[in-house]
């Protein structure tokens, strides 16, 4: 039935808004706490309450160096007099308000046992509306102040009237109703004060929703439509929206259950990216009509506004869908989701993936362990393991096609082109790897370095050509990284391609040209390199392709850590070369000839930025935290990933973008790869 279609449709939809919604919070409550906004926040409401228009004036440095208000600050005494919010507390009790404020409004001159009491605040009021003068100046002088004057002396005679002289215990009676008068009052204008700080919050989420539909396009429209037409994508959307909503939404998120709910939301295969594949819209930008961009324009328009809504108002009205749901009855042309043992929503067996599935104990020993120096990434005796001598054989590298061995010695020898072993004549004598090549031949040029090596692995002949990466202290390579700018490839390779890789290939093409052409027939020639090497490897291929003396030679490409090379004429151009299947899939990805691998976080594969008109070659290998690769990550999450872990820490974050870069943890990883 269409109506229950287009409940799993708006059961969908309200999943994405509120699996945004809660990366979007947690972005907020990063903000709210580097900003001090609830501190600010209530620091307006208390002078607006009392009156108090000059945030540095004395009767508001009074309140706020109160004992019992100072005693709250979250920094060092001299910041806790600054407005703003900065070091001032986020909450103060009513009752403790209600304290601080009778303490600062009565005249000092009144006896310590006798301040907190009716009869000395009336006495106060009344000659500040008399105006008989005080013998001492209260912190607070209701003098200067007959807005906040005026409000005591209505709760003081709504005190007199209210509570008679002939009350039993008429002093206490009184003191407590004027103390209760005083709660109301400021708890009336603290609820006036948290609307305040929800559109504060709406405002800030319209425009991180805003930034995060741009950036990984999340249109609803697209959504909405993908949903209508996908009755798997609906099934899964519903499964996942009965396990989010047993999470616990009466608490801020935390920036791993945002992390684990957008991963479980890319499983649903929704079209999010600017590469993905939209059905609502033609495949070419260049096809697009007006009434496309501005159906483009309205979709993430309403996914900013939705995301402004927050995550409370989206796990309401999912929740109200869901029971809306289960209450109709079953209908076949709407997929429903697998039912575990005893009948409850979800598979029998979740996976790790899954917002039903249990989390991992992750708690640490009670005793916390004592800090230690971090271990080297790899072993100092790494080269001179007896398992390198069997790198060859286990490659195979006269198989074409993918091979986790095979990966893991491209990263070898990426590795080694750092090393001050690369630069020598003692490569083939000492042999560091076990490598037993037939040959070595080494390439330095304006600081582009290389070495080219061959070997004879039974019948066939296989060749590896490393590059080698950047050295911050090299100013050439820094250069090389600086240029840029886009300029035409070299005949007959179609596009343009980064300036500095084109001049730093260019330094050390013409001795290595030579080489690869005296190589025997049928050669199997591997190009790899990381980082800077890495482009250098993607440029020197499409050199390879341009040069009909190379044509004898079967390429392929391994990168690491590759920044993007070239346009996307380019990339598609090498991409057809190298057998880059489209759309990449488990079953068809091994056949290709190039594989670009991707360490976590890795800063470097993000830059030259798409909007400079840049793009990647090779198929993406991505290595997550655990060293699981996984060739179908979706880019939207890993950025979202990045931004929800930059506001949770960005030191360590930060930190990550160039660790996660380090060609040895590319090489650990893809070494557990090739033993598993």
């Amino acid at each position: 039935m269409l109506g229950s279609v287009a409940l799993d449709v708006l059961i969908g939809l309200a999943t994405i808004f509120l699996v945004f919604s809660l990366v979007g919070s947690s972005i907020v409550e990063y903000i709210s706490a580097w900003r001090r906004w609830r501190a600010a926040n209530l620091e307006q409401a208390l002078f607006n309450l009392l009156s108090l228009r000059d945030p540095a004036n004395t009767d508001a440095l009074a309140f706020f160096n109160h004992p019992l208000i100072d005693a709250l600050t979250s920094e060092d005494k001299p910041s806790s007099i600054k407005p703003g919010g900065r070091g001032r507390p986020a909450y103060i009790a009513s009752s403790m308000f209600a304290d601080v404020l009778i303490d600062l409004i009565v005249d000092p001159a009144t006896p310590l046992s006798q301040r907190r009491t009716f009869w000395a605040v009336r006495q106060t009021v009344q000659s500040v509306r008399t105006g008989i003068s005080l013998s001492k100046v209260p912190p607070i002088d209701l003098t200067t102040n007959p807005a906040l004057t005026q409000t005591l002396a209505l709760f003081v005679d709504k005190t007199t009237a209210a509570v008679p002289d002939n009350t039993p215990d008429v002093a206490n009676a009184r003191y407590a109703f004027f103390h209760q008068q005083l709660e109301s009052w400021y708890n009336q204008t603290m609820e006036r004060a948290a609307g305040w700080y929800k559109r504060r919050v709406q405002v800030c989420l319209f425009w991180i929703g805003l930034a995060c539909a741009l950036a990984v396009n999340a249109d609803t429209l697209s959504f909405a439509h993908y949903l209508f037409i996908s009755p798997d994508a609906r099934a899964q959307a519903v499964q996942l929206a009965q396990g989010v909503i047993q999470q616990d939404h009466t608490q801020p998120p935390t920036t791993q259950t945002a992390k684990d709910d957008l991963e479980a939301l890319s499983h649903i295969g929704i079209p999010l990216g600017w590469s993905h594949a939209d059905p609502l819209y033609p495949a070419k930008i260049s096809h697009w009509k007006l009434w496309h961009y501005l159906v483009k324009c309205l979709g993430l328009l309403l996914t900013a506004f939705a995301l402004c809504l927050g995550a409370p108002f989206w796990f309401e009205a999912l929740n109200k869908l869901v029971n809306l749901r289960t209450s109709r009855p079953p209908d076949s042309s709407s997929k429903t989701p697998d039912t575990g043992p005893g009948g409850g929503a979800g598979p029998a067996n979740p996976s790790p993936l899954s917002p039903t599935a249990p989390a991992p104990n992750t708690a640490a020993s009670a005793t916390p362990p004592q800090p230690a120096a971090p271990a080297p990434i790899l072993p100092t005796d790494y080269w001179s393991q007896p398992a390198r001598a069997a790198d060859f054989p286990k490659a195979n590298l006269a198989t074409p096609g993918y091979s986790h061995a095979k990966a893991a010695l491209m990263a070898r020898a990426s590795l080694l082109a750092y090393s001050p072993l690369a630069n020598t004549v003692k490569f083939t004598v000492t042999n560091p790897a076990g490598w037993n090549v037939n040959s070595y031949d080494y390439f330095d040029n304006l600081g582009t370095q290389a070495f080219l090596i061959t070997k004879s692995v039974g019948p066939d002949n296989v060749a590896i050509l490393a590059f080698r990466g950047t050295e911050p202290k090299e100013l050439n390579d820094i250069l090389a990284d600086a240029k840029i700018s886009l300029i035409p490839c070299s005949a007959p390779t179609p596009g343009k391609a980064h300036c500095g890789f084109e001049d730093a290939t260019k330094a050390v093409w013409d001795k290595i040209a030579p080489k690869l052409a005296s190589l025997p027939p049928n050669t199997h020639l591997f190009i790899t390199g990381h980082s800077l090497g890495a482009a250098l490897a993607t440029v020197a291929y499409a050199n390879v392709l341009a040069d009909p003396a190379l044509a004898k030679l079967t390429t392929e490409l391994y990168t690491f850590g590759s920044p993007r090379v070239g346009d996307p004429t380019f990339a598609q151009y090498l991409n057809r070369k190298l057998a880059v299947p489209a759309p990449i899939s488990q079953s068809n990805y091994p056949a290709a000839h190039a594989f670009r691998f991707i360490n976590e976080e890795d800063v470097v594969t993000r830059v030259a930025p798409r909007e400079l008109g840049y793009d990647h070659v090779g198929i993406p290998m991505y290595l997550d935290a655990n060293g699981i690769l996984d060739i179908n990550f979706a880019e939207w999450l890993r950025f979202l990933n990045t931004v929800i872990n930059a506001a949770d820490n960005f030191h360590a974050e930060s930190e990550n973008f160039i660790k996660h870069h380090a060609m040895e943890r590319y090489v650990k990883k893809i070494d557990n790869l090739a033993t598993m």
